[in-house]
């Protein structure tokens, strides 16, 4: 349990000015079917590319560029992974890879490092991968592609080490800041998907109180768990206040959680735009949650495999769909209907 609110906090550590990502910087309840993505999902007028980019000048990154009618939308960007981390039951520790904020403090970690930063990517707009090899001996073969309703990602590690990794997961951290259509800092766009249908997360959420923009200077967190999830903090302490983990001692830099209620269906995000003419979804079959940033509107529907062991390869994967009009077609496909 500790381990996945530990991961939870590393993404509270985002700067609140300028999100997860500088722009001026280089098992759940249901299952997505590919056969399903057919026709009336087809991205239509928006148009997708990609670029390869770095996190704090070393990490992979990816800039998703949107235009819609020929106008620009702006970028999401992603850190490509922001995480990777497993238990490892034999050292009694969590292996973990993170891109920043590193708190030597941290117990129980097993850290691994690259090798060598930053990677060199490899594709063009359409698709573009990298290699990235660890001192612990395992190597990432990371990739996105874009496909007729949005984008694929996956990440295939080889687990060239004596440790089986169990709970093995990689975070892609999707941002909407700097896609002005997209951003949603007051959860008035946000959707979760319960009783196979869309509804607005912020109206899920127990208590919840938007506040204004310029109070918005730490995270706000909003996190909801498929029936089959395992939540790691009580209903009963919602919304949840934890210690920031750069600034243990600051009150005034805790983190604030909100669990929804009640389970979603299945681990989809969906954002519609300001002028409710397009949207994002973020999904993923192998998740039991999602969660959101407010405050520096990111998207997580993060997946996790239950082991890989020493000496073999397991890939991970999760989407992103770009839609026009409104969620009803997104519902259907995410629902099989």
């Amino acid at each position: 349990m500790r381990r996945t609110t530990t991961l939870l906090l590393i993404c509270a550590l985002i700067p609140a000015t300028a999100g997860c990502i500088d722009k001026n910087k280089t098992n759940s309840a249901g299952k997505v079917k590919d056969n399903n993505m057919n026709e009336s999902t087809k991205t239509s007028s928006l148009e997708i590319s990609l670029k390869p980019y770095t996190f704090d000048e070393k990490f992979p990154a990816l800039a998703i560029h949107i235009t819609r009618k020929g106008q620009d939308e702006g970028f999401l960007y992603v850190r490509f992974p922001e995480i990777i981390e497993a238990w490892v039951p034999s050292a009694g520790k969590s292996l973990k890879f993170y891109q920043d904020n590193r708190i030597p403090e941290w117990p129980a970690v097993l850290e691994c490092e690259p090798t060598k930063l930053p990677v060199q990517w490899q594709g063009d707009e359409k698709m573009l991968s990298y290699t990235m090899d660890f001192d612990n001996g395992m190597t990432l073969t990371s990739s996105a592609q874009v496909i007729e309703t949005g984008i694929i990602f996956k990440h295939k590690l080889y687990n060239n080490t004596s440790l089986d990794l169990n709970e093995l997961k990689k975070w892609n951290c999707v941002q909407l800041t700097t896609a002005p259509n997209l951003h949603d800092p007051l959860m008035e766009r946000t959707h979760v998907l319960v009783d196979n249908k869309f509804k607005l997360i912020r109206q899920l959420v127990p208590e919840f109180k938007p506040w204004p923009l310029s109070e918005s200077t730490h995270p706000h967190f909003f996190r909801a768990y498929t029936a089959n999830g395992n939540r790691w903090y009580k209903e009963d302490d919602n919304p949840h206040t934890s210690p920031h983990p750069g600034y243990p001692d600051d009150p005034s830099k805790a983190i604030t959680t909100w669990q929804v209620i009640p389970p979603i269906n299945t681990a989809v995000l969906a954002t519609i735009s300001k002028d409710i003419n397009w949207g994002i979804a973020t999904y993923s079959n192998d998740s039991d949650s999602v969660f959101t940033n407010a405050t520096n509107t990111c998207h997580h529907a993060d997946a996790a495999i239950d082991i890989c062991p020493a000496g073999e390869t397991r890939t991970i994967s999760n989407r992103i769909l770009l839609f026009e009009d409104n969620l009803s077609k997104i519902a259907q496909l995410i629902t099989n209907q």
